[in-house]
């Protein structure tokens, strides 16, 4: 399979499960909130009880199921691809036709399914903690009602769709601090609001008119403005995290495949040369540009890339930070040699 096959499959594949994964976030999260009981979380707010808070939430790695689910579909469909490209009529050391066929009960599908599916999962949940634990210190010192704090962590009801909206479900703990510093710009009057680049510009003119009356934002403007401002959040995460996850499972699918096509012909880890391509535009990071077209021999020699160790792009499983790995563009380019084998017989012409 030429280079330019695999760029061409790899973005195939990116733009038909993009979609899905994203959905497959924002449902998670829709049916997250439908399940929350207001009632309850208030009286655990109310009791100062933060456990208490965290399980009327209901916060834990089944939320984020179908999200999972949808990563490790992506993968394994990917697998398949690219498995099903390799050489028809390759032999093995035994003389006989290889049967190539993606395994998930691989050990290195099993690693991926164990760190980057059911593992991103546990950090965004960790991650959903601490955002809840912030909000509730500074509404405890705020001496903000229970009520209050439970509508501000949750959302309120959308009167128009019924749908649960705003709130800090679903949000990145940074997210929320986002929502929570918008929060004290309009109560405080404070201009920096004009700078959030995912306001809601609808509700500007209203809110600069009581700040250059020197008062804060009027009540009903203000909660709107934040509701929404809340919804364009996580429907910015949803993208970051399709964005970044689809295409982490369809490479990580191409690398697993052809690992596992190498090892299924009986190959030699001298037979596998694969090279790391970089996207090459401006929003390229430098450390990325300066990998491109690094080469390695070997079916899991690693990539070294701004100084950590990275199996494919996008692989975070090694230690790489995810100033390495977000959204990053860049893909992996196999060159096998499948017929290096010595009881191989040649591709048919």
């Amino acid at each position: 399979m030429s280079p330019r096959a695999q760029n061409r499959l790899l973005n195939r594949l990116e733009r038909a499960y993009g979609p899905a994964i994203r959905l497959a976030f924002e449902r998670s999260v829709r049916d997250w909130r439908r399940q929350i009981n207001v009632g309850d979380v208030t009286r655990m707010v109310s009791a100062g009880d933060l456990s208490g808070v965290m399980s009327a939430i209901g916060l834990s790695d089944a939320v984020y199921r179908d999200l999972e689910i949808e990563i490790a579909r992506v993968f394994e469909n990917a697998g398949r691809a690219f498995t099903s490209l390799f050489p028809k009529n390759v032999r093995g050391p035994d003389g006989l036709a290889v049967q190539f066929r993606f395994d998930m009960r691989h050990r290195m599908a099993e690693a991926f399914l164990r760190y980057e599916a059911a593992g991103l999962v546990t950090q965004m949940v960790a991650d959903q903690r601490r955002s809840i634990q912030a909000l509730l210190s500074e509404a405890l010192g705020s001496g903000d009602a229970p009520r209050t704090t439970a509508l501000r962590l949750v959302g309120t009801i959308n009167r128009a769709t019924g749908v649960r909206e705003g709130g800090i479900i679903g949000l990145s703990d940074p997210q929320s601090q986002y929502l929570r510093n918008a929060r004290r710009y309009l109560e405080t009057g404070d201009r920096a609001y004009f700078d959030l680049t995912l306001r809601d510009r609808r509700f500007d003119g209203t809110i600069r008119r009581a700040m250059d009356a020197g008062q804060s934002a009027p009540a009903a403007a203000r909660e709107a403005a934040l509701r929404q401002y809340s919804n364009r959040m996580l429907r910015q995460r949803g993208e970051t995290i399709s964005a970044t996850e689809t295409l982490n499972a369809v490479r990580a699918g191409q690398h697993v495949s052809f690992v596992q096509g190498a090892e299924q012909a009986g190959l030699s880890e001298n037979d596998v040369e694969r090279e790391w391509d970089a996207s090459a535009d401006s929003r390229t990071r430098h450390t990325h540009a300066a990998a491109d077209g690094q080469k390695v021999t070997g079916r899991d020699t690693t990539f070294v890339v701004g100084g950590y160790r990275m199996r494919y792009p996008g692989d975070g499983s090694m230690g790489a930070p995810a100033k390495e790995t977000i959204r990053c563009r860049c893909i992996e380019i196999f060159r096998v040699d499948w017929i290096a084998n010595a009881s191989s017989r040649a591709l048919a012409a």
